[in-house]
């Protein structure tokens, strides 16, 4: 095996491994490592490790790191001890960055997407999914108090693994991922103690978590997305609404409960 991970007078070990140092210039608390996973993105047959960073500048970004590669310096006395990534591009061949884009003609704000906040992995398709719930939408552009409409309504990227992609992915150039699918936004309205409507913009979050079932009864895979912070509102009907308004203020629409699970695909449905 390679020598061991690190080895200096401060970090003595015996044990052998792969110390990945993050790259700096993608900003401090870049969160780098936040979300990890395994699989085998190359469809090489050795399982290559996905790692996020997403409050990297740019709005986040992903890396995968060829695992055969890895497994050849883990296995080979001369292997590379510290993997630096510092500068992702004199890493072409093994090392995969993906970054976010807006979705085409929307205006919307990636700078702080959390762009890899979910990872997950279709085996059927041979597609990584990548979550970015703080993929910023103007609800509302021509409001006076525009930060306020300024909301995280989410978004989901998928990137499938081709060795010869003319746009380079397996050279390592960070083209930026076209958006799968975005989520929602919307506006709640309730009233103050002086019975002014108020209106409280919210964003779903869309792709705070994803998960991936593999093979369904039909033999396809399925994908569930939350959105964590979409906002239902109570409807009420007759002598209810009444009751409803008259004993708790409540009106149809009056924000109850938040959260909901989008894009789901069941077995046979």
């Amino acid at each position: 095996p390679n020598l061991p991970l690190r080895d200096d007078a401060s970090n003595p070990s015996s044990s052998g491994g792969l110390l990945i140092r993050a790259e700096a210039s993608a900003g401090w608390g870049q969160g780098f490592g936040d979300t990890m996973l395994v699989a085998d993105v190359n469809n090489d047959g050795v399982k290559d490790l996905v790692i996020s960073a997403p409050q990297a500048n740019g709005g986040g970004k992903v890396l995968i790191i060829n695992g055969l590669w890895i497994q050849k310096q883990l296995t080979t006395s001369a292997g590379t001890k510290i993997l630096d990534l510092s500068d992702p591009d004199s890493l072409a061949g093994y090392v995969t960055v993906l970054t976010p884009s807006a979705a085409s003609g929307s205006g919307d704000d990636i700078s702080a997407a959390a762009f890899g906040s979910a990872l997950a992995f279709d085996n059927v398709s041979k597609t990584l999914w990548i979550g970015a719930p703080n993929y910023q939408r103007q609800l509302n552009p021509g409001n006076s108090t525009p930060q306020s409409s300024l909301q995280p309504i989410g978004a989901v990227y998928s990137y499938t693994y081709a060795a010869s992609n003319p746009g380079g992915w397996d050279q390592n150039l960070a083209t930026p991922l076209a958006c799968a699918a975005v989520g929602s936004g919307g506006v709640t309205i309730s009233t103050d103690a002086a019975v002014a409507a108020i209106s409280t913009y919210w964003g779903s979050r869309f792709g705070s978590a994803i998960a991936v079932n593999d093979i369904n009864v039909d033999g396809s895979s399925g994908i569930a997305v939350s959105a964590p912070g979409v906002q239902a509102s109570l409807l009420y009907g007759g002598s209810e609404a009444v009751q409803q308004e008259l004993g708790t203020g409540n009106t149809p629409t009056s924000p109850a409960n938040a959260g909901a699970l989008e894009k789901i695909q069941l077995p046979g449905a």
